[in-house]
């Protein structure tokens, strides 16, 4: 969400493209939490669906899955795409894989790509610790970088990246802690830990 307007009567919102700028865009959508299903859901068919889906991808034993995601290989100038279809299908260590595979560049990991998603996923995380009332169910992480100028220094020493939580259609109120998503930040501030320690 960038902002919203009226125009003759009518209201609209603007949405942030998160990849502006970007010659070749490598994106990766995480769906986070233990379980993407709302529980005020009056859909039986689909709560059974969302249930089976939760338990037989890694949305249940690491609180993310793969939702979608495409990674551009500078040296063969080709995307390696991964759609929702086989993304909830992924194991956990799979899923590791994928997300190694997305911050590889020129073939080897980008530790300074690495440590810029580290940082925020950390601060996001803090943020978690103490949020005691909203509960984000299906909502996403959305990782970008330039797979073009990754390589390259910018003026003020940026990354060509962006991370940004998105997908807020069932945000919910709620006492306490959303530990589904805790435990996904967790798990994916492991995967990373792990990742720079290789």
């Amino acid at each position: 969400f960038y902002s919203s307007f009226i125009k003759n009567g009518k209201s609209y919102i603007v949405l942030q493209d998160l990849t502006f700028g970007m010659k070749k865009p490598s994106i990766l959508d995480l769906k986070m939490g233990t379980t993407t299903l709302d529980p005020e859901s009056h859909n039986p068919v689909k709560k059974i669906y969302m249930h089976h889906k939760d338990k037989r991808s890694t949305t249940s034993s690491l609180g993310l899955r793969v939702a979608g995601c495409r990674i551009y290989d500078k040296m063969t100038g080709e995307y390696t795409v991964i759609d929702n279809k086989k993304g909830s299908k992924l194991t956990p260590s799979a899923l590791l894989s994928t997300l190694s595979l997305f911050l590889l560049n020129n073939r080897s990991l980008n530790k300074k790509l690495c440590r810029y998603y580290l940082n925020r996923l950390l601060l996001l995380h803090g943020w978690f610790e103490t949020e005691t009332r909203a509960h984000f169910l299906g909502s996403s992480l959305f990782f970008a970088y330039d797979g073009d100028s990754l390589d390259s220094d910018t003026k003020d020493g940026t990354l060509p990246a962006q991370l940004a939580m998105i997908d807020f259609a069932h945000v919910k109120i709620d006492e306490g802690r959303d530990e589904g998503y805790l435990f996904g930040l967790e798990s994916l501030i492991a995967c990373l830990k792990n990742l720079l320690q290789l």
